[in-house]
């Protein structure tokens, strides 16, 4: 990891009162990675549509929308590997466990 910019360096040397936010900052900065990416112009109208920048909304949004496409491809992959080879052994299932009332309830000591 790089070490802090002189900016950064100076304003925390000048004031110490700042060498928290200098903190929380390389460390948020630390814990992220920024993507640059390319959009057609489409694209980029239509997301400037949904989530506009000066809303500050937008990498929530871009964020949100490659959890939700990465989850779908992982959904996908799971079903084509148990699509390739299906277990061969029914799950076990006990339809007891599953009706209202049918659980066993813990027991309870007595108190002495």
């Amino acid at each position: 990891m790089p070490g802090p910019s002189p900016c950064c360096a100076g304003a925390r040397a000048q004031d110490p009162g700042r060498s928290s936010f200098y903190v929380h900052q390389v460390y948020t900065w630390s814990m992220v990675r920024q993507l640059i990416i390319e959009l057609d112009e489409p694209l980029a109208r239509e997301l400037e549509r949904a989530a506009p920048a000066r809303s500050r909304q937008r990498s929530s949004f871009v964020r949100a929308a490659l959890r939700r496409a990465l989850d779908e491809l992982a959904e996908r992959r799971m079903m084509q590997a148990y699509k390739a080879q299906p277990d061969v052994e029914p799950a076990h299932f006990d339809p007891r466990l599953w009706e209202r009332g049918a659980a066993p309830k813990p027991s309870r000591r007595k108190r002495r």
